[in-house]
């Protein structure tokens, strides 16, 4: 659909991410996230499940360094991936989120609470033909693409069952997008 190139957990190591996010226009990440109520630069991205040594988790120190000029959407398909901070006492804004953008992106999808793996992909799949939908609607026209409009149309669209029928809102309702509703468009070729 987009010319991507799919990377399996377990599959990839902490050098090889770096140099691809500073190279992809899109980066979508369908893992675990961990979380150090300690310390929070020390939430992560689970790259080896389960994760024994440093080398399987993508820290938020980590993120932080890494420059994702080209990666202006990040979509984080993992449980409670917009969580933000340690501790529920304190205005810790410190979470996944910021790392991303303060890195580069101009807009990350992100789930509010821990959400279903059939969930994640049904949203993504719907996701990603809304913003590629968006992309052709307006062609050339625009040098901008509306992922705000992608991102609703898609929770419009994931609501529903293949039957018509409401699903609970728990199946569809922690998808979120933070960050730029519009961003700078790219060409459907890159990754």
């Amino acid at each position: 659909m987009l010319h991507t190139k799919t990377i399996q957990q377990n599959q990839i190591n902490k050098s090889d991410l770096r140099q691809r996010a500073a190279e992809s226009c899109i980066l979508h990440f369908h893992e675990h996230v961990g979380f150090d109520l300690e310390d929070p630069l020390r939430n992560h991205l689970v790259l080896r499940d389960p994760p024994s040594k440093d080398e399987d988790r993508f820290t938020l120190d980590e993120i932080f360094e890494t420059p994702l000029h080209r990666a202006c959407l990040v979509v984080a398909m993992g449980c409670n991936s917009g969580r933000s901070g340690g501790d529920v006492e304190h205005d810790n804004l410190l979470g996944l989120l910021a790392a991303f953008h303060y890195s580069g992106a101009s807009a990350v999808v992100s789930t509010l609470w821990a959400v279903h793996y059939a969930d994640c992909m049904h949203f993504s799949k719907a996701f990603y033909a809304c913003l590629m939908a968006n992309m052709e609607d307006t062609g050339a026209v625009s040098e901008y693409v509306d992922v705000a409009k992608a991102s609703q149309e898609t929770v419009v669209t994931v609501q529903m069952d293949e039957k018509g029928e409401p699903l609970p809102p728990y199946k569809w309702a922690g998808f979120y997008l933070h960050g730029a509703g519009r961003m700078p468009r790219f060409a459907l070729g890159d990754g």
